[in-house]
């Protein structure tokens, strides 16, 4: 419970490894996720090219492994072509490691929207990476993940920040169910972006790290 509710900021980012980071809060999330009928939320802000998105995927992967691929994840990036690669990267790690007894359905083959299944076909979960502007309907989800919702500063505070604000309250978090998980990583812009938001609208519900 160390996390919980409270805002961590960690200075020399350069001796920390991203995914470790990434790791302890999201153990700590998925847990509480499964303990509680609520959301879990946690957020994790680091500046530009330090490796937000590798580091999410890698998660992603971590995730379908300890649920033997029994868990639904819908990830938001700020444009299509950063959501197909966040998609594709989860998929290549699943298929080139049988050894974390996770299997991509046969029958999808798509990099960016396939599910998981058992060694029978049955359908146990999945990934939908889309963009922040995409169309989402009837896709619940287990794990809601935002990974750069802006695309520099322009978009985070200018115009766009009302339609990604619109977004997540209207298309993204609806998705979530009971025993849920919220994630989102970025950049911090200004107070007014997505995560800024979203701690004003609910200060005390997001774990945070900033780095």
């Amino acid at each position: 419970e160390a996390l919980c509710g409270r805002h961590h900021f960690i200075a020399g980012y350069e001796r920390l490894n991203p995914s470790r980071l990434m790791g302890l809060l999201w153990c700590l999330s998925w847990s509480r996720s499964r303990q509680l009928s609520g959301i879990v939320k946690s957020m994790l802000a680091m500046p530009p090219q330090h490796s937000k998105t590798t580091s999410g995927d890698m998660l992603t992967v971590w995730l379908f492994t300890v649920t033997g691929g029994r868990c639904r994840i819908i990830t938001a990036s700020h444009s299509e072509s950063l959501a197909l690669i966040r998609g594709t990267f989860a998929r290549q790690d699943i298929e080139v490691a049988p050894e974390l007894g996770v299997r991509v359905a046969a029958q999808d083959r798509a990099k960016h929207r396939w599910r998981t299944a058992d060694t029978h076909g049955v359908v146990l979960g999945g990934l939908r990476s889309f963009g922040m502007s995409s169309r989402i309907s009837g896709v619940p989800a287990d794990v809601v993940i935002v990974d750069d919702a802006a695309d520099g500063i322009a978009e985070a505070v200018g115009p766009n920040s009302e339609a990604i604000w619109e977004r997540w309250t209207s298309v993204l978090q609806p998705r979530l169910q009971a025993h849920s998980m919220a994630t989102v990583l970025g950049t911090r812009w200004s107070e007014s972006d997505l995560a800024g938001r979203l701690i004003e609208s609910e200060p005390d519900a997001w774990s945070r790290i900033t780095i």
